[in-house]
C-alpha cells in the first residue's frame, strides 16, 4: 500500500514496479487542489507546480495499480469506474455506535441548533455555512443557531460576514 500523492509516495511505488511487486495506492485528498488553496491565488509558485507534478505522477502509475480513493469526485478523477479504481467511505465510528433511525421529533416548531467542528478555512467555505444560516433565518427569524467549533485564518471573515447578513446573534465561535 503506497499513500499519495506525495513525492515519497511516488518513489516507492516505482521502486515497487521496478521490483515486479504488487502496488496499491491510497488516495484521500486532491493534493493539487489542496495546495492551491492554501497558495497566492493566481499564483503559480513552486510548490503548487511540485504538487501538480507529484500529483500527476501518482495519476500515472494509478493507470497501472490498484487504487482506493476518498469519494466519489477522487475516484472519478482517477478513472472510476474503471475496474482498478475502488471508491471507499472513510468512517471513525464503529455500526454498533450508529442509532438505527433518527430519534422522533417534531420539527415544525421550536429551535434547532446545529454544529459543526473544523478548521474556519477557505478549503472548507465557511462563508457558505454563514449564508445558508442566513437564508434559514430569513425564512424563521431567530430559530437557527450555529455553534461553530474551530478556529482558523477565517474567523475574522466569518464573523464579519454573520454580521453583514444579520445573523451574527445566530452564530458562535467558541474557538
Amino acid at each position: 500500500w503506497v499513500f499519495g500523492p506525495h513525492p515519497f509516495g511516488v518513489m516507492l511505488a516505482l521502486l515497487a514496479k521496478v521490483r515486479r511487486r504488487h502496488v496499491v495506492l491510497g488516495v484521500r485528498q486532491d493534493t493539487a487542489e489542496y495546495f492551491r488553496s492554501r497558495g497566492d491565488s493566481g499564483r503559480r509558485s513552486p510548490a503548487q507546480m511540485a504538487a501538480r507534478g507529484v500529483d500527476m505522477a501518482f495519476r500515472l502509475i494509478a493507470r497501472r495499480s490498484a487504487t482506493t480513493a476518498v469519494g466519489r469526485t477522487i475516484a472519478e478523477s482517477y478513472g472510476a469506474p474503471r475496474r482498478r479504481v475502488h471508491t471507499m467511505t472513510v468512517s471513525l465510528m464503529r455500526d454498533a455506535d450508529v442509532a438505527a433511525a433518527p430519534a422522533t421529533r417534531d420539527w415544525s416548531h421550536g429551535p434547532i441548533e446545529l454544529l459543526t467542528v473544523g478548521r474556519v478555512d477557505r478549503e472548507k467555505n465557511p462563508l457558505l455555512l454563514v449564508r445558508a444560516l442566513a437564508e434559514l433565518n430569513a425564512d424563521q427569524p431567530g430559530r437557527y443557531r450555529v455553534r461553530w467549533v474551530g478556529t482558523g485564518p477565517m474567523h475574522e471573515e466569518v464573523v464579519a460576514e454573520a454580521k453583514r447578513l444579520g445573523v451574527d446573534d445566530c452564530v458562535e465561535l467558541p474557538g
